[in-house]
């Protein structure tokens, strides 16, 4: 009889830790960071040496935007940003600029460009030299930053008229 009480209580404690094991590793999974599919934002051009099309994230900090992959980030102040834009390809403004690209976007451009928005590029001045971020990214993703970036930075994006994002 006791030893029948012995294995009850030992089944009843090898279910309860097999169900906290499982609860655990669930939470733990959550916590996982997150795969390249899941990076929102992919670098496209700009003055750091990442790697071209490195996914990663964009963070909207209160005075800073930073854009982060595992190749390692590039962050512009609000302050120095003096355009920014939302287009299918590199604008003639831009162009016009002859920013010396440390990773130039132009491999990146579609040669045709088609009708939807996919790069994100903030020009900004630092020692009064004009320096660019170029990010690709789908419309779809970008909407609900362009309020914010526009909100943190006092400062408007230019998005091309074809699609309506408000």
């Amino acid at each position: 009889m006791a030893q029948a009480l012995r294995q009850g209580r030992q089944r009843f404690w090898r279910k309860r830790a097999a169900g906290a094991l499982v609860a655990i590793l669930a939470f733990v999974g959550t916590l996982a960071p997150r795969s390249k599919e899941t990076r929102k934002f992919k670098y496209a051009g700009g003055m750091q040496s990442l790697l071209r099309d490195c996914g990663g994230d964009l963070e909207l900090k209160t005075d800073a935007l930073t854009f982060r992959c595992p190749d390692g980030t590039e962050t512009v102040p609000y302050a120095s940003i003096m355009l920014m834009q939302y287009r299918p390809s590199l604008s003639p403004k831009i162009r016009k600029l002859n920013i010396r690209w440390e990773v130039s976007p132009a491999a990146a451009m579609p040669i045709i460009s088609k009708k939807q928005n996919r790069f994100f590029v903030v020009i900004y001045s630092e020692a009064g030299n004009p320096k660019g971020l170029v990010l690709e990214v789908a419309p779809k993703i970008m909407q609900p930053y362009l309020a914010e970036i526009e909100l943190k930075s006092g400062k408007r994006v230019e998005v091309y008229s074809h699609e309506d994002y408000y």
